[in-house]
């Protein structure tokens, strides 16, 4: 019985060279054109491959991440084939649902060899690489709730403000821009910089920058 891969991936020229490859090994292999998230599980879903080999950042702001829980709800079978390193980025994966994670500098030969297991139903990851994944990735989210403790201590109004001193706005400007007096943002700033521990509004914009500090939708 013929296997069937289906490859999600944006950049053409290495999904239909993989497939090409996949091809010639008797495997019946369908290239998914970028799409929106939903759309391409849908489409995936709908092709009931044994195995969807998946990039990770398909462009349009769409991720792996974005489709690897609804492909295992739907008992599809996954593999993350990326370019990106980033040991966190593949616990991300393995956390979501992916089989196993490969990067694109790595051989054919290892590609396939992955393929050809995940389609035997071979565990593409021992127990402990997997438990090792989901470490890293609990460790990541300790650090990152530390590094965005302080932001989550601001009102939504000191967000704002500060979100106003980001982009180069001054005092005068905020308070004319939020329509309250200069008095009210001054008070408000002098609580941000308490908040964040830093002694200036140059401080507490430069703490924010290294904390990638994004501001509430709207501020």
């Amino acid at each position: 019985m013929t296997s069937r891969l289906a490859i999600v991936e944006d950049h053409g020229l290495i999904a239909h060279t993989v497939a090409s490859a996949f091809r010639s090994r008797d495997v019946e292999v369908t290239v998914v054109p970028p799409a929106s998230a939903d759309a391409l599980v849908t489409t995936v879903v709908g092709l009931a491959p044994d195995l969807a080999l998946v990039d990770l950042d398909l462009g349009d702001d769409v991720s792996a991440l974005d489709l690897l829980p609804a492909l295992a709800e739907h008992e599809v079978p996954a593999v993350v084939l990326t370019g990106v390193r980033d040991r966190v980025r593949h616990a991300q994966c393995v956390a979501a649902g992916a089989r196993a994670v490969l990067t694109k500098d790595g051989s054919f030969d290892e590609l396939a060899a992955t393929v050809d297991r995940a389609l035997a139903g071979e565990p593409l990851l021992s127990r402990h690489e997997r438990e090792e994944h989901l470490a890293l990735l609990r460790q990541h989210q300790r650090a990152e709730e530390a590094r965005l403790a302080p932001f989550r201590e601001l009102t939504p109004r000191e967000a704002e403000v500060l979100a106003g001193l980001i982009r180069g706005r001054s005092v005068e400007q905020i308070a004319t821009e939020c329509v309250v007096a200069v008095s009210t943002v001054r008070s408000q700033v002098r609580a941000i910089l308490r908040k964040l521990g830093v002694s200036s509004q140059l401080a507490a914009i430069a703490r924010a920058k290294e904390a990638e500090w994004q501001p509430p939708s709207g501020s």
